[in-house]
This record gives C-alpha cells, sequence and structure tokens, in this order.
C-alpha cells in the first residue's frame, strides 16, 4: 500500500458566499485573490461577513493534496505547527476527520 506524507503551512481556508462585491470593496481586498493575513484583518473580515454563510477547512499547498489523496483512498500524514488556539485545534480536527494522522508541533501559548 502507498502512504504519502506532506510538511508544510497549516492554514485555515475560510470561505465565505457574499450577495456582492461591496464587501470586498469595504476591506480593500481584490476580488479573485488569495490573501495571507494576520490576526487583526482576520478579526476585520469575520466581522464584515458574521452573517454570510462560511466554511472552514485546513488548508496551505501542501494540505490540499494530501486530502486530495486522502480522498483518493491513500494512507497520509500531515507535518505542520500550528497554534496552542482554537485555529490550531480546528486545523488538527479537520485532518483526524479525513483520515489524515496530523504530525503537528505546537506553537507557545500567549
Amino acid at each position: 500500500m502507498n502512504r504519502v506524507i506532506g510538511m508544510g503551512n497549516a492554514l485555515i481556508d475560510i470561505l465565505t458566499r457574499l450577495d456582492d462585491d461591496k464587501v470586498l470593496s469595504d476591506l480593500e481586498l481584490p476580488k479573485g485573490s488569495m490573501q495571507l493575513v494576520g490576526q487583526e484583518a482576520i478579526q476585520r473580515v469575520l466581522e464584515a461577513t458574521a452573517s454570510y454563510p462560511r466554511h472552514q477547512a485546513s488548508g496551505g499547498s501542501a494540505a490540499n493534496t494530501i486530502h486530495g489523496l486522502a480522498s483518493l483512498g491513500i494512507e497520509t500524514a500531515f507535518i505542520g505547527k500550528v497554534g496552542r488556539d482554537e485555529w490550531g485545534g480546528f486545523f488538527r480536527s479537520d485532518l483526524e476527520r479525513r483520515n489524515i494522522k496530523p504530525i503537528l508541533l505546537e506553537g507557545k501559548q500567549e
């Protein structure tokens, strides 16, 4: 049996369905882009889109590849570093839910 392990940035993808481009304009975010953002920007976006449906998924190039391979029935694992917070917990549980073995270092508690 083939097994694959990936190593990369442990990111969270947040996908939000918007009615129009007004929210993007208000937040000064270019349409059709990917934005790597810090905690302050995350809070602004989450507040501005609180009334819209959203979906979260563990992401990052390596994790996305591992997700695809796992969905094909290949035994997979992912190595990365997460925070000791709700986002790090979500990343770990999302991998586990998809039968991907998480090998995650945890950052310091802040």
